[in-house]
């Protein structure tokens, strides 16, 4: 459900006009990279459908996936204490 959708090489390439409206939304909405949650969300469709027309979108290669984003990584503690007690000793001086 995290997985990016993005489509590829948007501007040179069309659906043929055999695609369904539902994966031509599906291809449209992800020209600005989307999860499959966010696309399903905005095609108010099931999850597992999304997942099904974005296959078959990626089989034909109009889509491409991408992994979630990273997400941030806290500082060490450790480093926190210090820079906590370098401003203390720079107020208090």
């Amino acid at each position: 459900m995290e997985t990016l959708l993005e489509t590829v090489d948007a501007e040179k390439t069309e659906l043929p006009v055999t695609a369904g409206r539902q994966e031509q939304m599906l291809w449209r909405l992800c020209r600005h990279r989307l999860s499959v949650a966010e696309t399903a969300a905005h095609l108010g469709l099931p999850v597992s459908v999304v997942m099904i027309l974005a296959c078959d979108l990626i089989d034909a290669g109009y889509v491409t996936t991408r992994s979630q984003a990273p997400q941030a990584q806290l500082p060490d503690v450790h480093i926190l204490q210090e820079v906590l007690d370098g401003l203390r000793r720079q107020l208090s001086a």
